[in-house]
């Protein structure tokens, strides 16, 4: 689909540009931004990391399936409605709220974003557990409740 030798990134037809696009951007901003992009084009044929690279992996992700299934809850929201968060199918978690589904995208720590590009911080206690979470344009903290 491409390659990249570290310095230069190539590709052959049209797909193979968008995957090698999107792993430059993986490159340069992140692999969550990269599948951020590709949610938001729905472009649902991208396979990270099928090229061949010869420098950095941008594609290895430092959270476990149990890592991610801590972000899982019940939260506090807007004007007293209730934010569902649980493993995501498109994004790494889906946030669920009034039955809309907004895909999030893990960025590193416990920090993620939505498709349109803002932030979503968790929160954590004195024991290390999530307890609630921060949005980039809202600067109220949410509680967990389960």
């Amino acid at each position: 689909r491409y390659v990249d030798n570290g310095k230069v990134i190539t590709t052959a037809a049209i797909s193979a540009g968008i995957d090698g696009a999107l792993h430059m951007v993986a490159k340069l901003q992140g692999f969550g931004h990269a599948k951020r992009v590709a949610y938001y084009m729905e472009y649902d044929n991208w396979t990270p990391g099928d090229g061949v690279l010869f420098g950095d992996n941008p594609y290895l992700i430092d959270k476990t399936e149990d890592e991610f299934l801590q972000y899982a809850g019940d939260y506090e929201f807007l004007n007293g409605s209730t934010l569902v968060v649980k493993r995501g199918t498109k994004g790494d978690l889906t946030a669920v709220v009034d039955g809309r589904e907004v895909a999030l995208f893990y960025g590193r720590g416990d920090q993620f974003f939505n498709g349109d590009g803002k932030y979503v911080l968790f929160k954590r206690d004195t024991t290390n557990k999530v307890s609630g979470f921060q949005l980039e344009d809202v600067g109220k903290p949410f509680k967990k409740k389960s």
